[in-house]
């Protein structure tokens, strides 16, 4: 499903609304035929059909899957998370256990709806870098142009440069999630499956 909806404009931070029907699709029928009060399922249904982020929600617990896998190769530098609470900014790196490096937060720079204005911003914070630590999200930016403004980057052209430049600090690509303005490359993750091949790097 995140390889289809990474086709269809989906980075699966900021932009969610491809993969997120896509999941609507392939739940709906299920959920219909269920023996169970239709007023509730009619909410379910609603809820679904207008929350554009929702499968933000899957996209985490998958990337966060994959890099607990990773946390267990031994040898390396490679970050395994990313979070924020709105006063620290926290990395785990694999090789190095379960300690948390961590620094003062920033501020995100972006768009405002009408009264609002960056004095007001809130110091960063949440869990969605995680996608990310997997080399999506912001990594694979050049898949979904359409919010780049939203989150302060400009248009296409510095779409592509920021996943170029976010390329640079990963260790591969992964051909599963291949992006088609950016001539079907795969986002700059892959250094799990990469690694895990080599026994003598599990712990």
């Amino acid at each position: 499903m995140m390889a289809q909806g990474i086709t269809m404009g989906d980075e699966f931070h900021q932009r969610n609304i491809a993969s997120s029907a896509l999941l609507m699709r392939t739940l709906a029928p299920h959920i219909a035929r269920l023996e169970h009060d239709k007023q509730q399922i009619a909410e379910v249904m609603d809820f679904l059909s207008v929350t554009d982020q929702f499968f933000l929600n899957l996209a985490m617990a998958y990337c966060k899957a994959a890099m607990d896998a990773g946390a267990q190769i031994r040898a390396g530098s490679i970050v395994t998370a990313m979070t924020r609470n709105g006063d620290m900014f926290g990395i785990r790196v694999s090789g190095l256990g379960d300690r948390w490096f961590t620094a003062p937060v920033n501020t995100p720079q972006g768009l405002f709806f009408t009264g609002f204005s960056q004095d007001q911003a809130n110091p960063d914070m949440g869990d969605s870098a995680i996608t990310e630590t997997f080399g999506i999200g912001g990594a694979a930016m050049i898949a979904a142009p359409g919010v780049t403004r939203f989150v302060g980057a400009g248009g296409m052209e510095a779409a592509k440069s920021v996943s170029e430049e976010m390329a640079e600090i990963y260790l591969e690509r992964n051909m599963q999630l291949q992006i088609p303005a950016g001539i079907f490359r795969g986002p700059v993750w892959d250094w799990i499956s990469a690694a895990w091949s080599r026994p003598e790097l599990r712990r």
